[in-house]
């Protein structure tokens, strides 16, 4: 499995996402930010507890961005502390370059209480995971154990840098490893539907190792063509965080760039994860719990569901209708154009997984750029086409006559500056709340069978969150 790392990078040169895992070194280009009262003084007792100078390291993603990290660990009413540091003119064979102070708030003042080794130079992302919760007559918890998951950039034997994950455990005021491995996506969920948090982690693993039920070891490049690529879930044993189950993930999948979690069949949680084939083509995996295992329904021995999720352009799978069921977009060519013309313009039909099918629930046209979706109308579905004007990303959709060449136009939707002097004074009515430019839709045919009212336009126009 290549590095998700390349992935990222080709779709930022494609502008279709954000740089939530793209990693590059800002230390040294931007000043860090200012401290907090409350980080000064941590701050101030690690310096005392160093005696030596060093730098800040900040984590480049997930919920935590700080280089200062402050949590209760240990379910005590001290509050702790994690800072991200290295020394100034250390080398790595000398000392770890990255390392983690642990500082416990004792009677109000910062004390440091453990220092330990990180990996390599970065860190990727922090994420707390909450188990074993017992509860008090009135409901609140009373107690849980929580594990500290850090993910690191490492360098790997062969000089190529990947992920490597470890799993803590704050106790007696020491931080103890339990648990270690590569990786590529690094998550946290509750598949299991109770109160206890699970980690999930994707990873390019031998087919031995994957097999084998034991902690599974970093593999070498060459390796990677003779092996697999599984998804593995961490879960609470009574006493640690270990190695629930295993299952394959798609091979031919390089890399996944977007993750989020619904339900399907109206009441499984479930992990959605949309990747990247070959160059163009992108699909979407499905991971659940089936009667207490792990499960890919979309592929596995039984199921092959690949191709009824592919598709051309970055859409991702989304949560639509605030019900907590992610759909699935397939996109094709409107009447009137081939998949390859330059100027197509394309729809999307929305599918469910349900009971193991992929289900066309609706239709929509979807604007990536400017970040909406509109859902047809009951009557447009196999009786429009549409136009696209890029200089005002500007959508129009037509009655499609039996030629399939475009009938009485329908519909406009358009982005306007507040500027224009055609804007609102033209037809044209406001759809959403944008400071600056705006979107808006215009009705341009209101006697045509399959017209729609302003009504209609605004309850199926829909922002992309």
């Amino acid at each position: 499995m290549k590095k998700l790392a390349i992935l990222i990078v080709i779709l930022l040169c494609t502008g279709f996402t954000s740089c939530v895992a793209f990693r590059y070194d800002t230390e040294n280009i931007i000043t860090p930010p200012k401290l907090t009262a409350q980080q000064n003084e941590i701050y101030e007792a690690l310096t005392s507890t160093l005696e030596l100078p060093f730098n800040l390291r900040y984590p480049k993603n997930g919920d935590f961005r700080s280089a200062f990290v402050i949590n209760n660990l240990d379910s005590s009413k001290n509050g702790q502390a994690m800072v991200f540091y290295e020394l100034k003119g250390v080398s790595q064979g000398e000392k770890a370059v990255l390392r983690i102070n642990i500082l416990d708030n004792s009677e109000g003042a910062w004390v440091s209480v453990d220092d330990i080794e990180g990996e390599g130079t970065d860190v990727d992302k922090i994420l707390f995971i909450d188990t074993d919760a017992k509860y008090s007559i009135s409901g609140e918890i009373s107690h849980r154990k929580r594990f500290i998951v850090i993910g690191f950039y490492a360098n790997n034997v062969t000089g190529i840098d990947e992920k490597l994950f470890k799993v803590y455990e704050y106790k007696n005021k020491k931080f103890q490893e339990t648990y270690s491995n590569t990786y590529d996506i690094l998550e946290k969920c509750r598949l299991h539907s109770n109160d206890e948090d699970e980690l999930l982690y994707i990873s390019s693993l031998t087919s031995e190792s994957a097999r084998s039920g034991e902690p599974i070891h970093p593999v070498s490049p060459e390796n990677l063509n003779r092996g697999i690529t599984t998804a593995n879930l961490l879960r609470f044993d009574g006493k640690k965080l270990s190695l629930s189950d295993s299952v394959d993930m798609f091979d031919k999948v390089s890399g996944y760039y977007n993750i989020s979690g619904g339900l399907i069949d109206n009441l499984r949680p479930a992990l959605f994860l949309d990747g990247l084939v070959g160059v163009k083509t992108y699909v979407t995996e499905i991971l659940t719990v089936s009667d207490g295992k792990l499960e890919n329904v979309i592929y596995n021995k039984n199921i092959n569901l690949i191709n009824e999720t592919e598709r051309f352009k970055v859409i991702n799978s989304m949560e639509i209708n605030s019900d907590s069921s992610v759909m699935i977009p397939r996109l094709y060519p409107f009447p009137g154009y081939d998949r390859d013309d330059p100027d197509a313009v394309f729809y999307t039909y929305w599918t469910e997984y349900k009971n193991d099918r992929i289900e066309e629930i609706f239709k929509s046209y979807v604007d990536i750029k400017e970040g909406y979706i509109f859902i047809f109308p009951n009557g447009w579905t196999d009786n429009i086409t549409a136009g696209y004007i890029e200089e005002n990303s500007e959508v129009r959709f037509f009655e499609l006559n039996e030629d399939l060449t475009k009938g009485k136009l329908l519909l406009s939707i358009r982005k306007i500056n507040p500027d224009e002097t055609d804007g609102l004074s033209n037809g044209y009515f406001r759809l959403n709340n944008a400071k600056n430019q705006y979107l808006a839709a215009k009705i341009e045919t209101a006697s045509a069978d399959i017209s729609v009212t302003e009504k209609e336009v605004r309850s199926l126009f829909k922002l992309i969150k």
